[in-house]
């Protein structure tokens, strides 16, 4: 009896141990940070919602503890106001004091297991409409609010990898140089016809004036460009009404922030 008895409890124990394994291969534990970058072109507001989950194993299963900080103290939400945003915003060509906005959150691997970070842009609206192409990839799309637009937004991390005792940063910066000579802007969806500025086209690297009107416009929308300074205007005046008509913030940046547990 007592032969038969270690027998079936040796068949529990190693029938435990099979699915613990089995579960551990499974587990994939996510970190998952949601930072929703709102501003619009008069007054700048950045804000961050961080939904944070922090898993702790016992036994068999090693512990997993990732954090995010803002200025060296531990957050959950975080709610920051830049203040006002406006062409030469940032430009330190124009003053040696005004530095460009950043935000860095700073995420800390505390657990025993390595871990992946990763980020992506959810969404980026402008006036209430999304402005990303289907088929971008995040790197297309961190592209596009570098270089699209009179604003410039630089999304980084030091990083894709945390050992345990390990951190790194994600940084969030922005600027709006100003009266850029040479440079000029393509126009898109967002883009009303304007009677008062120049409209060129682009070949050749040259930029050459085109005679547009209010009737072949939208045709020719997307094949022309205005200067810097008139897109500059554009979007202070459209963004101004709908704030105005809305309130609203103009443009809508949404990035999830992933860190993933690596068993391997």
């Amino acid at each position: 009896m007592k032969k038969l008895f270690n027998s079936v409890e040796k068949i529990r124990n190693n029938k435990v141990y099979d699915k613990l394994q089995n579960n551990r291969r499974r587990i994939k534990n996510r970190a998952i940070l949601m930072v929703v970058f709102l501003f619009g072109v008069n007054t700048f507001a950045w804000f961050a919602y961080i939904s944070q989950a922090d898993f702790n194993f016992e036994a068999t299963v090693v512990a997993w503890d990732v954090n995010f900080y803002n200025d060296s103290v531990e957050v959950n939400d975080m709610v920051i106001d830049v203040g006002e945003i406006y062409p030469g915003y940032g430009d330190v060509s124009i003053d040696s004091n005004n530095v460009p906005y950043n935000k860095t959150i700073e995420i800390s691997n505390f657990g025993e297991v390595n871990a992946k970070f990763s980020y992506r842009i959810k969404d980026f609206t402008i006036m209430g409409k999304s402005v990303i192409p289907e088929g971008y990839s995040n790197e297309q799309i961190l592209e596009m609010l570098e270089k699209v637009y009179p604003f410039t937004i630089t999304i980084s991390s030091t990083g894709n990898r945390l050992k345990p005792k390990e951190k790194l940063e994600f940084a969030f910066n922005l600027f709006w140089t100003y009266e850029a000579e040479n440079k000029y802007f393509q126009l898109n969806e967002l883009y009303d016809y304007d009677s008062s500025i120049n409209y060129y086209t682009y070949e050749n690297n040259v930029y050459s004036i085109f005679d547009v009107t209010e009737n072949n416009f939208t045709n020719l929308r997307n094949g022309l460009y205005i200067e810097k300074d008139d897109a500059d205007s554009f979007f202070g005046n459209k963004c101004a009404i709908y704030e105005a008509e809305t309130g609203r913030k103009c443009i809508n940046v949404i990035v999830e922030l992933e860190v993933e547990q690596m068993l391997s």
